[in-house]
């Protein structure tokens, strides 16, 4: 494991189980999930400006360590004894 990995694993496990649970639950706006499929369509076909290009980098970055945050605060949670289901992860 990288010291990144074991210091966000130290930090995490120093939640309570409700920030946890409230991360667990975070969703990214619905106007950046639309604004990123478009973006994905547009990178898709080929015709993405520059710009726009840089904006999909950025909303994909988003979302990447929005799931990371959503699976460690998971992870913990099942560590500690908690059953997690799909709606655990849902707003």
């Amino acid at each position: 494991m990288s010291d990144f990995h074991v210091t966000l694993d130290i930090a995490f496990r120093l939640l309570s189980d409700d920030t946890l649970r409230s991360i667990a639950r975070e969703q990214m706006s619905r106007s950046k999930q639309e604004r990123m499929i478009y973006l994905g369509d547009r990178n898709s076909r080929g015709n993405i400006t520059s710009e726009e290009f840089n904006e999909y980098s950025s909303l994909v970055e988003q979302g990447e360590r929005l799931m990371l945050r959503k699976a460690w605060a998971a992870g913990v949670l099942m560590d500690r004894g908690y059953k997690i289901i799909g709606d655990d992860l849902a707003a």
